[in-house]
C-alpha cells in the first residue's frame, strides 16, 4: 500500500495510490455539506466542485476543524502495459459551506457554498 500526495497548479491537491487497498486508511465516516451527509462509497460532484460525480472514500485523520477529504478519480495509464496507479482528489472540508484546495505550497484556496435566485447552489 504505497501512496504519495501531490499537488499542481492545474488539479490542486492529489493522491497517487499503487492500489486501492489504500482506501483501508481512511476514517470512514461521512462528511457534511450543507447540512445533507455524504457517506463513504457515495457518489458525489459536490455541489458542482468536480465536473463529473467522484466516489467519496473517506477522509484522513487531520484536526477536529478541517478533514482531508478523498475522492477517487480514477486509475491511470503510463503506457499501453503498465498501470499508473490510482488517483484520488484530497480537498479540504472546512465547515459544511467552506471547503478548499492548494494549487502551490503555502497557499490555500477556500470557497463558500452559495445559492443562487433560481435554488441552485454554486462555490464562490
Amino acid at each position: 500500500m504505497q501512496y504519495e500526495k501531490r499537488i499542481d497548479t492545474q488539479q490542486g491537491n492529489y493522491l497517487v495510490a499503487s492500489g486501492i487497498d489504500f482506501e483501508n486508511i481512511l476514517i470512514k465516516e461521512p462528511i457534511i455539506i450543507n447540512g445533507i451527509s455524504i457517506f463513504p462509497v457515495e457518489m458525489t460532484d459536490l455541489y458542482s466542485w468536480f465536473s463529473k460525480v467522484c466516489r467519496y472514500v473517506g477522509y484522513f485523520e487531520t484536526t477536529e476543524i478541517t478533514k482531508e477529504a478523498v475522492f477517487y478519480l480514477g486509475s491511470g495509464d503510463v503506457d499501453l502495459f503498465s498501470n499508473g496507479g490510482q488517483y484520488y482528489d484530497i480537498t479540504y472540508i472546512l465547515k459544511s459551506d467552506r471547503i478548499g484546495k492548494s494549487y502551490k505550497a503555502g497557499s490555500f484556496r477556500d470557497c463558500f457554498l452559495r445559492i443562487k435566485k433560481n435554488g441552485s447552489f454554486f462555490w464562490k
